[in-house]
């Protein structure tokens, strides 16, 4: 399960990358000023390195108790943040409640896998 989740953030830190204003767009329904292209990217760079951290192990395929946490942190707080998000309606992109749905689904898998697997 970490080896998709950090995929995914590594595929999100690339889109942000490339177009910041999409992924703006795609989510809030909003379009971004010249500082915030430079934000996003910058964003994208985090994302990016965030999906490094989380990456198991080479070889082994074992994924660390740090990096379980961190994504689990990260797609509970993702979840609560576009909920709300939505639920004040403002900045409602047609993006947003699939990707709350999918953190939502990603935060439960991830503590599925946590007690499972009995990462500590």
């Amino acid at each position: 399960m970490v080896i998709y989740a950090a995929g995914l953030e590594a595929a999100v830190g690339l889109l942000l990358m490339i177009s910041p204003s999409f992924v703006a767009e795609a989510l809030y329904g909003a379009d971004l000023s010249d500082p915030g292209v430079a934000i996003g990217r910058f964003a994208g760079t985090v994302f990016i390195s965030f999906a490094v951290a989380c990456w198991p192990e080479v070889g082994t395929g074992k994924q660390s108790a740090a990096a379980v946490r961190g994504l689990l942190t990260y797609n509970l707080l993702a979840t609560l943040y576009f909920l709300y998000i939505g639920l004040d309606g403002r900045q409602v992109g047609m993006a947003l409640w699939p990707v709350f749905a999918l953190h939502a689904i990603l935060t439960m898998l991830i503590v599925r896998a946590w007690l499972t697997t009995g990462v500590k």
